[in-house]
C-alpha cells in the first residue's frame, strides 16, 4: 500500500474485499463516514471503489480489505446494502475487489464488528472458457465465442483454414484451406475417385487434384479450383 498519512493508503492494486458484519452500529457524531473520509483524505468523492462498480459513491462503507482489516472507502448505496450478496465474503475465495489507486482510511474493530455473525456467500463455479489464441479467460463471453475481443479484432482481417482455422493469410487468395488439410482432403478425394472411377464408366476426374469433374463440360480437364490455381500461377510469371 502507498501511504498518504498515518491511516490514510492508497492500493497498489486490485485487491480482494467484502462488505464488514456488524459495522452498522459504529457512527460518528456530528458527520457521516463519507464526510470523515474526505476530511483524512482531502479528496472528494466520486465513482464507487468497489472494482465492478460504476455508480457514485454516496456513503463511507466498512470494508474489510483482505490480510490488512477494516478500513473505509467511498462506495455507493446499492454497494453498502446488508442484503447484497455481491458484497459478502464468498466461500470459494471468489471475492468483490476495490479497485486499484482507491484511497482508504484505517479504521478499528468494534466488539459488535467481532462478535457479529458472519454471513457468506457461495457462488457458482463456472466452467472456465479460454481464448484459442491468448488464453485469457472469456468465461463471461457468449458461448459462441472463441477469442477474447482483441484477438477478434487483430485476426479480423486474416483469412482462415475452413478446416482447422490456420492463418493462410500469406496464401493465395483462392486458396481456402491451409497445406496440411488440402493434402488430406486431397487424399480423401482420390480415395474417393479411385472407388467411383472403377464402379462408373463416365466418371471424369481432374488432372491436377483428381476431385470429380463430371458435372463439368467435357473439354474441362480441372476443376476450378486447379485451373485458378494454374491461372495465378501463369500471371505471377508472365
Amino acid at each position: 500500500m502507498v501511504s498518504r498519512r498515518k491511516g490514510v493508503f492508497r492500493l497498489p492494486e486490485d485487491m480482494h474485499a467484502w462488505n464488514v458484519d456488524g459495522s452498522s452500529t459504529d457512527q460518528l457524531l456530528g458527520c457521516s463516514w463519507i464526510e470523515y473520509w474526505e476530511n483524512e483524505t482531502g479528496l472528494r468523492r466520486g465513482k464507487c471503489s468497489y472494482k465492478d462498480c460504476t455508480k457514485v459513491a454516496d456513503q463511507g462503507g466498512h470494508i474489510w480489505l483482505k490480510r490488512r482489516g477494516v478500513v473505509i472507502a467511498p462506495i455507493c448505496r446499492g454497494c453498502n446494502y446488508s442484503l447484497n450478496l455481491k458484497r459478502r465474503q464468498d466461500i470459494g475465495g471468489n471475492h468483490s475487489f476495490l479497485r486499484k489507486g482507491t484511497t482508504v482510511v484505517k479504521s478499528e474493530i468494534t466488539p459488535d464488528m467481532k462478535s457479529a455473525e458472519r454471513r457468506f456467500v457461495e457462488t457458482e463455479v463456472v466452467d472456465e472458457r479460454t481464448c484459442i489464441d491468448c488464453a485469457t479467460d472469456i468465461s463471461d463471453r457468449p458461448d459462441n465465442h472463441d477469442m477474447c475481443l482483441q484477438c477478434y479484432r487483430r485476426n479480423r482481417s486474416k483469412r482462415r483454414c475452413i478446416d482447422c482455422n490456420a492463418d493462410i493469410s500469406n496464401q493465395p487468395e483462392n486458396h481456402e484451406q491451409c497445406l496440411d488439410c488440402f493434402s488430406a482432403s486431397k487424399k480423401r478425394s482420390f480415395s474417393s475417385t479411385f472407388s467411383r472411377r472403377s464402379m462408373d464408366e463416365t466418371f471424369r476426374a481432374c488432372q491436377n487434384c483428381s476431385c470429380d469433374i463430371s458435372d463439368r463440360p467435357e473439354n474441362h480437364v480441372w476443376c476450378l479450383t486447379c485451373f485458378h490455381v494454374v491461372a495465378s500461377r501463369k500471371r505471377r510469371y508472365k
